[in-house]
C-alpha cells in the first residue's frame, strides 16, 4: 500500500473525527437538494459553515485520545457532555439567529424562504444525529468485542443467517397472504380462527419452500461454484457453470413452485398461470441471487480466514511468551544458586535465612511467573526481596536507593518485568567491582505510563549487553507492548544506565 494511503487508513482507524464530518457532509447534501441553488460552491460553503458551527464536538472527536490519556475522568465527562449535549441544545435554542448565518438569501432557490419549521427540524436533526453518532462510536468497539465472544454469534454463520432471513420473510409473506384472504372473502369478523391459523401456517410453509428453492442457488454457489470453480478456474468457467445450474435446474424448480396451492390460490403472477418453464422472470432472479451473493460469500470467507489467522498468530505469541518466561527461571536460579553456594562454602550463619528467602523468590517465579499480569505491589516486593538476598552475601559497601513514585500500586504489569535490570546490575556491575559500588533505581507511574530507571556502577571490562537477559526482555516487550515502549541503555563514566518507559494501552 502507498504510504499516503496507509496514513489515511491509520487515521481513519484511530480517529472518529471523520465520521462526524461525513455526518455534516450528509446534512450539507440534504440542505443542498431541498432548499439551495445546486452548485459545488454552495455545497462546500454550507459544509464549511456547519464545521464552524459545530466545532466543539468536532474538536473533542479530533483530540479524543489526548483527552482520554491526559484529563481526569470527571473533567473528561463534563467536557464530553458540554460538547455533545449542552452545545447542540444551545445551537437549537439559537436557531433563529444561526439559520440566516448558515444560509444567505442568494444561495436559496427563488421559491424557497427560511421559516421556523425548517430551522427547528433541521437543527434538531443535526443535534440528534451528532449525539447518536457519538454514542454509536463509543459503543461500537465494546459492542463488537462483546458480540465476538458470544457463542451464538460464533455458531451463526452467514449461511445460517441468510436462511433465517428466508424463513422470516416466508412467515411475513404468510401473514400478508392470510390478510389478503380475509379481505377477499369478507372475513372481517375474524370468527373462524382455526381456518385463519391453518391458512397462515399453510402459506408460511409454502413460501418457505419457495424461499428454500432460491436459497438452494445461494447454497450451491457458496459450497461448489465459488470454492471449486471460481477460485480454481476463474471467472469464465464460473459464469458458464452458473448459467448451466440455472438452465438445468430452474425449469424443475418452477414446476414445483407452480404446483403449490398457494400460487394458484393467490394467483402469483410470476408462476401462475403456468406459461413458461423459466417463469415470468426468465431465470433472472436466480442469476441475480447467485451473482449478488458472490461478494457476500467471498467477504465472509475472507473474514473467517482473517479471524483464523489472528487466532493462530495469538496462539503463536502466547507460546513464545511462555517460552521466554521459562527462559527467565533457569537464568534466575543459576545466579541465585551460585550466591547460595558461595555462602555455604564459607559456612556463613546466614545460609538458612538465604535458603528461606530463596524459596520465597522461587515461589513467586514459579507461580506468579505463569500469570499474564501481576500487581505493581507484588512486583516491587519481589525486587526488594531479591536485592535483600543479594546484599546478605556482599562484602562491599553498596550505595543503594530505590525511589518509588506510584499513583496506584494495584496497577498491572507483566511478571518479572524489571528484574532483568537488577540481575544485570549485580552480575555485571556490583559483583565484579573491586571497590564500593552503587545501585540507584527509580520507578514512576502516572496512569498514562510506567517508567523504570536503573543506574549501577559497572566494571570497566563489562560489555553493555550480555547474555540472554536484555535480549529476552526486548522480545517480551515487542510481544506484549508493540510500539508502546522505549528501552534505552547506555554506558558512560563507569555507570550503566537502563531506562524503560511503557505507555498505557
Amino acid at each position: 500500500m502507498h504510504p499516503f494511503l496507509h496514513r489515511i487508513e491509520k487515521y481513519c482507524l484511530s480517529n472518529s473525527l471523520w465520521i462526524h464530518l461525513v455526518l455534516l457532509l450528509f446534512f450539507s447534501y440534504l440542505l443542498l437538494i431541498t432548499m439551495m441553488v445546486e452548485s459545488y460552491a454552495n455545497f462546500l460553503l454550507v459544509f464549511g459553515r456547519l464545521i464552524l458551527l459545530f466545532a466543539p464536538p468536532l474538536l473533542y472527536a479530533a483530540f479524543r485520545e489526548n483527552i482520554r490519556r491526559g484529563w481526569p475522568v470527571l473533567v473528561r465527562r463534563v467536557v464530553w457532555g458540554v460538547s455533545f449535549v449542552a452545545y447542540p441544545i444551545f445551537v437549537l435554542w439559537q436557531r433563529s439567529v444561526l439559520a440566516p448565518l448558515l444560509l444567505q438569501d442568494h444561495q436559496l432557490r427563488p421559491e424557497t424562504f427560511l421559516h421556523a419549521d425548517f430551522s427547528w427540524s433541521y437543527f434538531l436533526a443535526i443535534a440528534v444525529g451528532i449525539l447518536v453518532t457519538e454514542t454509536a462510536v463509543l459503543l461500537s468497539g465494546d459492542l463488537l468485542e462483546k458480540l465476538r465472544h458470544q457463542s451464538f454469534i460464533r455458531t451463526w454463520s452467514v449461511e445460517k443467517l441468510v436462511f433465517g432471513v428466508v424463513l422470516a420473510v416466508a412467515v411475513l409473506a404468510g401473514l400478508l397472504a392470510t390478510v389478503d384472504i380475509v379481505e377477499r372473502r369478507d372475513l372481517g369478523n375474524l370468527t373462524d380462527w382455526p381456518y385463519l391459523i391453518w391458512k397462515f401456517l399453510s402459506f408460511s410453509v409454502q413460501f418457505a419452500v419457495i424461499g428454500s428453492i432460491y436459497y438452494a442457488y445461494y447454497y450451491v454457489n457458496k459450497h461448489w461454484l465459488i470454492p471449486s470453480i471460481l477460485r480454481l478456474k476463474g471467472a469464465v468457467f464460473y459464469l458458464f457453470a452458473l448459467a448451466g445450474v440455472i438452465l438445468i435446474f430452474y425449469p424443475l424448480f418452477v414446476a414445483i413452485i407452480a404446483w403449490l396451492p398457494a400460487v394458484r390460490e393467490l394467483e402469483i403472477g410470476a408462476f401462475f398461470p403456468y406459461k413458461s418453464i423459466f417463469a415470468e422472470d426468465k431465470g433472472t432472479v436466480p442469476f441475480v441471487v447467485m451473482l449478488l451473493s458472490v461478494p457476500v460469500i467471498v467477504s465472509s470467507q475472507w473474514f473467517r480466514q482473517h479471524d483464523r489467522i489472528d487466532e493462530l498468530e495469538k496462539e503463536k505469541l502466547e507460546t513464545e511468551l511462555t517460552l521466554l518466561k521459562q527462559q527467565i527461571n533457569p537464568h534466575f536460579f543459576f545466579n541465585t544458586l551460585n550466591n547460595l553456594y558461595a555462602l555455604s562454602i564459607d559456612h556463613d550463619r546466614r545460609t538458612p535465612e538465604v535458603v528461606l528467602q530463596l524459596s520465597e523468590l522461587m515461589r513467586y517465579v514459579i507461580y506468579k511467573g505463569r500469570e499474564d499480569w501481576v500487581s505493581l505491589k507484588e512486583e516491587i516486593q519481589y525486587i526488594e526481596d531479591y536485592i535483600r538476598l543479594q546484599q546478605i552475601r556482599l562484602h562491599k559497601q553498596l550505595d543503594f536507593e530505590f525511589i518509588k513514585e506510584i499513583e496506584d500500586n494495584r496497577e498491572k504489569v507483566p511478571p518479572l518485568l524489571f528484574i532483568t535490570f537488577v540481575e544485570n546490575a549485580f552480575k555485571h556491575g556490583i559483583e565484579p567491582a573491586t571497590s564500593d559500588c552503587l545501585l540507584k533505581m527509580h520507578l514512576r507511574t502516572t496512569g498514562r505510563s510506567i517508567q523504570f530507571r536503573c543506574v549501577n556502577s559497572v566494571h570497566a571490562e563489562t560489555r553493555t549487553e550480555r547474555g540472554i537477559g536484555l535480549s529476552n526482555l526486548r522480545r517480551r516487550l515487542d510481544l506484549r507492548f508493540p510500539g508502546k515502549y522505549q528501552l534505552e541503555v547506555q554506558k558512560a563514566d563507569g555507570l550503566f544506565e537502563a531506562t524503560l518507559k511503557i505507555e498505557s494501552a
